[in-house]
């Protein structure tokens, strides 16, 4: 066999950021998405359910190389492994990015506008921030594809005793892409530009009708899997 079989973990970039949410404890996180405040929000739950989606698959992967008895085997899952790896940190930051668009809306909306250029550049300012809140969502949801795209691949890999997990984490990543597209619908009242409405509106639709049939081909395999 080849390689060590080492355990590694790309953690989410915090970057600068002073409270992120994967600095708080699971408790926190449900606590503070519980207080009435409107962040941490639905995208940030969603994104938070979607990386411990693509981290079931990880395991899953992980424990099947693990187990495997060919250097060929090894070499393919510690190839897809690396790659899940990258997706968990890039799904994993969407649960920040999520808040800090929120609250780049919110400074926008707080803006004076007291005189005819501080309402011209309040108005351009929330329009900014509204675009930013509609495409951040976008993303997020297309990074949930990716992880139903890894999950269709992990299942025909790991093993029969594994595979419930890796079913597991697509519902999860599934149903989060659906709940961050929400966030699409709202923020997209608000734009003036019919346009650009217009196109996000239709990535908005090819995002989830994608994500749905993927996870179409997730539970036929889990079912013939399972059966």
């Amino acid at each position: 066999m080849t390689g060590d079989n080492k355990t590694t973990t790309n953690a989410p970039d915090t970057g600068n950021r002073a409270d992120s949410v994967w600095t708080w404890g699971l408790a926190e996180f449900r606590d503070r998405t519980a207080e009435p405040n409107p962040a941490p929000g639905g995208g940030s739950a969603a994104m938070a359910s979607a990386a411990i989606g693509v981290a079931l698959i990880v395991m899953a992967l992980r424990v099947t190389r693990d187990k495997a008895r060919s250097d060929a085997e090894i070499a393919d899952l510690e190839t897809l492994i690396s790659s899940a790896e990258d997706l968990m940190a890039r799904v994993s930051e969407f649960a920040d990015t999520d808040i800090e668009a929120f609250e780049g809306f919110m400074e926008a909306l707080r803006l004076p506008k007291a005189t005819d250029d501080e309402k011209a550049a309040r108005k351009e300012a929330i329009a900014g921030a509204t675009v930013v809140a509609t495409e951040v969502p976008l993303n997020a949801a297309a990074a949930c594809l990716e992880g139903l795209d890894l999950a269709i691949r992990a299942e025909g890999m790991v093993g029969d005793m594994i595979v419930s997990d890796v079913g597991a984490g697509a519902n999860l990543l599934h149903g989060a892409l659906h709940a961050v597209l929400l966030n699409v619908d709202i923020n997209t009242r608000g734009l003036k530009d019919p346009g650009a409405k217009a196109d996000y509106e239709r990535s908005r639709a090819h995002l989830a009708a994608t994500g749905t049939a993927r996870q179409a081909t997730v539970t036929d395999r889990m079912s013939a899997r399972l059966a």
